[in-house]
């Protein structure tokens, strides 16, 4: 089998997939090229195919292929086909997707002491996708190829590959459906769902098993100061400071960081923030907006919506306390402005817009929309800019021009998923990740660690909605993207809840030029362990 699934990997990565690009409609049409081979789907092509997604402008399909056995019993298999870009080649660009002539090449370049062990010691290979992901995409097309060869193969195995993991997963999110849709016409009964990602060792005796997948939301504020003349700066009231003051009080803080079972969350991390100034003139800026990650183990969007409210308040009287004692040293005397700190959500924004301009606001609101929905599809802003557009929209059509923050969320939204709080799993995946563990270490001498939390996000996200009644009434009026341009089908993720696991092999420096995927792992190790798995899972052992 190694020899396969090398031969799938050079196959794999030789074709360019850079994420938000036609290149992901050509690699799915691989993917499916490459099962259309195998014996088993060209005795079954019916089980095979090309799932488009919905209103896609990239015109993507999730590659889908599914050998049937006996029994409902039902495994998945998924992984993404979809990279990052090759830029940081520079002019090895062209041998990216070339892993052997990459090895002899790459010396040119000034490569750590690490890189230099790695690439003298052989046993990796290097090269834009080896290990993420089309290297353990490879494991599982080898795997499901000898399933189909099994005669009276008990269970089932269906394997999914799916675009725009590294974006906003619109594969992942359409393959919910696809699920759903495969569950029903052929009575299948999903007992576990297997990812393979690449892990990251601390050791390097000690490969890593996830039991889960990290959440991640995306917080949005948006603040309206007041404008004022640069020679007259009392007058306004700056939307930067309070912002900054925001965002000061979150970077890092580990208050925000779940804690679960031992293991903690990686804290906030602000990815945005600016004013809302379109060119220069004399005067401060009236708005400012900024969006900050925040990585979840157990909290909802609920309770995250909460304190990010208590911290804005806490900021915001901060700042007039600041300005009035500003105010104070400046003209020996109290301010004449009485700042309020008002902070609310996105939800409860609109409905003051709604309560004021009543139906002419919900045209005008429409209209809005439509607006800014084209403007994404024609590239002239992204998703979490076109959030900030649209809520300084509303807080434009409020009646006052007092200074206010509003928050909100901004897509992707991914729900944090963990084997430990599943409801109920079938009896053949119960305590799997300590079963993979204890023959593992029989097989080859190594400990394997069990982390309940992958944190380098993930597809695993879709397999399951966890405290759906913390995530869909809060989640959903808090995001005002929410609908033609980005959904999640909450709904239907939550019927499927299927417990699973991240198994794949070690990999280093991912998203980089020196990316590489360890050899021993790839082709053997791995390979062998999710076989184990998906054959425990199966009640074949």
């Amino acid at each position: 089998m190694r020899n396969r699934i090398e031969k799938l990997m050079l196959r794999l990565v030789n074709v360019p997939s850079e994420t938000a690009t036609v290149e992901e409609k050509t690699m799915a049409e691989e993917f499916i090229a490459v099962l259309r081979e195998m014996e088993y789907f060209q005795n079954h092509p019916q089980n095979c195919g090309l799932y488009k997604i919905e209103n896609d402008l990239l015109e993507r399909s999730v590659a889908w292929g599914l050998v049937r056995g006996t029994g409902d019993q039902t495994v998945v298999l998924i992984n993404h086909l979809d990279t990052v870009d090759t830029h940081d080649y520079s002019d090895l660009r062209p041998l990216a997707g070339n892993p052997q002539e990459l090895a002899r090449q790459i010396t040119r370049f000034n490569l750590n002491d690490e890189v230099k062990q790695d690439l003298a010691s052989g046993e990796w290979y290097f090269g834009r996708g080896v290990a993420d992901m089309k290297g353990g995409a490879a494991i599982q097309l080898a795997l499901l190829e000898q399933y189909g060869l099994e005669a009276d193969f008990a269970g089932n195995v269906l394997y999914l590959s799916v675009p725009d993991e590294e974006t906003l997963s619109a594969g992942m999110r359409a393959a919910v459906k696809l699920l759903g849709k495969l569950k029903q016409e052929m009575n299948l009964n999903y007992v576990l769902l297997i990812d393979v990602e690449t892990h990251v060792r601390i050791d390097a005796d000690k490969p890593v098993l996830y039991g889960g997948s990290i959440g991640k939301l995306m917080p949005s504020f948006f603040v309206r100061g007041v404008r004022a003349h640069i020679g007259n700066v009392f007058q306004g009231f700056s939307p930067v400071a309070l912002l900054a003051d925001i965002a000061t009080r979150m970077e890092l803080n580990k208050e925000f960081s779940d804690e679960f079972h031992g293991e903690k969350a990686p804290p906030p991390t602000w990815m945005y923030l600016r004013d809302g100034k379109k060119g220069y003139d004399v005067s401060m800026p009236e708005t400012a907006f900024g969006y900050v990650s925040v990585l979840t183990f157990t909290s909802s969007p609920e309770q995250v919506l909460q304190r990010m409210k208590d911290l804005a308040l806490a900021a915001f009287t901060e700042r007039i306390t600041r300005y009035n004692e500003a105010y104070l040293r400046y003209y020996q005397r109290a301010a004449e402005h009485d700042w309020v700190p008002e902070v609310y959500t996105f939800q409860e924004i609109y409905h003051q817009a709604v309560q004021h301009g009543e139906e002419q606001f919900k045209k005008e609101w429409q209209q809005e929309l439509e607006v800014v929905h084209n403007g994404i599809y024609n590239n002239e802003y992204d998703m979490p800019q076109a959030t900030s557009l649209l809520i300084e929209f509303i807080v434009d059509k409020l009646p006052h021009k007092r200074p206010v923050v509003v928050i909100a969320f901004a897509p992707p939204y991914y729900p944090h998923v963990v084997n430990a709080k599943m409801p109920a799993v079938s009896a053949s995946v119960a305590g799997i990740e300590p079963k993979l563990a204890e023959i593992y270490l029989k097989k080859y001498q190594q400990e394997l660690v069990l982390q309940h939390f992958y944190t380098a996000i993930s597809d695993m996200s879709y397999a399951s909605l966890q405290d759906a009644g913390q995530v869909i009434p809060y989640l959903i009026p808090n995001m005002p993207l929410w609908g033609e341009v980005y959904n999640i089908p909450l709904s239907k993720i939550a019927e499927l809840q299927i417990p699973s696991i991240n198994l794949g092999p070690w990999g280093k420096d991912l998203h980089m030029f020196t990316e590489r995927v360890y050899k021993p792992d790839l082709l053997d190790r791995t390979p062998w362990l999710m076989d184990q798995a998906i054959r425990i899972a199966l009640h074949q052992k």
